[in-house]
């Protein structure tokens, strides 16, 4: 099931209209909202692609699984560790 409405909804949100008028910003986020904040800079950001680093190949491989689920399949990449 896929989410894809909801990350609009952050559009008129301070925080994230603040974060994407920087070009490097820091934003905190709690564990359980990082996908849906993430999916949702990416649905108002202009910028593209959005890179997003995490410590772990399993928080990477997390992240993607819940990222799809809010923007698609077709719109979320993992690479690789190095």
């Amino acid at each position: 099931m896929h989410l894809t409405s909801l990350p609009k909804l952050l559009r008129d949100e301070p925080a994230v209209l603040e974060v994407l008028g920087r070009s490097s910003a820091v934003l905190a986020v709690p564990e359980p909202a990082r996908a849906f904040t993430i999916a949702g800079l990416s649905e108002v950001s202009r910028r593209s692609p959005l890179v997003v680093a995490v410590p772990t190949s399993g928080d990477a491989e997390r992240l993607v699984r819940d990222l799809t689920t809010f923007l698609g399949d077709d719109e979320v990449d993992l690479f690789p560790a190095w």
